[in-house]
């Protein structure tokens, strides 16, 4: 039994393209976590803020979650991946020009985009899976990406 049996080159292009997706944008979601968590530490001395922003960044993708779910069935998933990204890049970059006074207030804002766009991204990706691949590589697909 090999890794995924993909009878044609389409399904097995388009499978290593999810996997790309998928291991840059938790790439990047894992080092945010990590260095926004730090940098805000370093910033506050407050373990308490620290958990503000995950806080901020957790329950914002939870509580929109819906939205979201209604959003990728309406609108280009391709697109709004591609838009959460950018969106999210241009944030991060963002946070090197807001002055030091506001820093605390525009990393609680980031968190909250990063929450919600992360999980815009996420579903997208899903929600892609079977219309990119055919249904027994969506199974193998869905079951090495998520299990």
């Amino acid at each position: 039994m090999g890794f995924i049996n993909i009878t044609d080159n389409k399904n097995y292009s388009n499978f290593y393209k999810i996997i790309a997706a998928r291991m840059t944008s938790y790439f990047g979601s894992f080092l945010s976590l990590i260095a926004l968590n730090i940098y805000v530490l370093e910033l506050t001395d407050s373990p308490s803020w620290v958990a503000v922003m995950m806080g901020t960044r957790m329950l914002s993708a939870i509580i929109l979650n819906p939205l979201t779910g209604y959003l990728v069935d309406r609108f280009d998933r391709k697109k709004m991946m591609i838009f959460s990204d950018f969106t999210l890049f241009f944030l991060v970059v963002l946070l090197i020009a807001v002055p030091m006074s506001f820093k605390v207030y525009y990393l609680i804002f980031l968190m909250f985009f990063l929450g919600v766009l992360g999980n815009l991204f996420d579903i997208c990706l899903k929600a892609s899976i079977p219309s990119i691949l055919d249904e027994e590589s969506s199974l193998r697909a869905n079951s090495i990406l998520h299990g």
